[in-house]
């Protein structure tokens, strides 16, 4: 949780801000987010057609 503090707070967020959000709607947002996130990966762990 200090993390995610730290991070809205340097982002620009204050803490009754932080406080007030939706935590669940933030954490879900935030998954869907990183699933998006291209993954990397050698050439060989690639299968190919």
């Amino acid at each position: 949780m200090k993390r995610l503090y730290l991070t809205l707070m340097e982002q620009g967020y204050k803490l009754h801000e932080i406080d007030q959000m939706d935590a669940r709607y933030y954490f879900e947002l935030n998954k869907s987010y990183k699933k998006k996130e291209k993954q990397e990966a050698y050439i060989d762990e690639i299968g190919f057609l």
